[in-house]
């Protein structure tokens, strides 16, 4: 799959259909304020059975964030929970005072194995305002992260705060997981 040029007038087939993106699943979005635990911020799910050796997703996380006194945030992707397999670590980034900070996060996967012994690649990127005003980018993977495909594989983004305050607050806003 890929991108696939359509030309005006050109008929609609099977085949160009098939060769488009397929979005699985819409980002359940959350929120972490007032708190110095690690806290799941977003969720997508692959579906059961659905992946394929040679086949890929792309994440793509949409968020922002506001904050007082310069706290750190460290955002990561993890399999299932806050507490899961670590699939993508973005480090700990020092913020400046301000609200509305975005932050993005691109991460394909690759499966390189399916079923119970299932196995995917990925390479997370995430770019933030976080710490200036002009976007800098993070990179961060995994290769040969155990997934058994016969179950639904549940992707999560979580934030930690360096310090708690009501006024720092780390949210998704968007976001998709689409077949690659």
């Amino acid at each position: 799959m890929g991108l696939t040029p359509v030309a005006a007038g050109q008929r609609v087939t099977a085949a160009l259909l098939n060769g488009l993106p397929v979005t699985l699943s819409q980002l359940a979005t959350g929120s972490v304020a007032s708190s110095v635990a690690e806290t799941v911020i977003g969720t997508v799910t692959i579906p059961a059975n659905d992946p394929t050796v040679g086949q890929g997703y792309m994440l793509r996380v949409f968020g922002s964030a506001d904050d007082v006194l310069t706290p750190t945030l460290h955002l990561r992707l993890r399999l299932t929970s806050a507490a899961g397999t670590l699939i993508s670590d973005f480090g700990t980034q020092t913020c400046r005072t301000a609200t509305n900070m975005q932050f993005i996060v691109d991460c394909p996967l690759y499966f390189t194995a399916a079923g119970a012994a299932g196995a995917f690649y990925n390479f997370g990127e995430m770019r933030e305002e976080f710490v200036t005003a002009a976007a800098v980018e993070h990179d961060s993977g995994s290769i040969g992260v155990a997934a058994d495909t016969t179950a639904p594989v549940v992707i999560v983004i979580t934030a930690v705060w360096g310090t708690s305050s009501a006024s720092n607050i780390c949210r998704t806003l968007a976001g998709a997981l689409t077949r690659i």
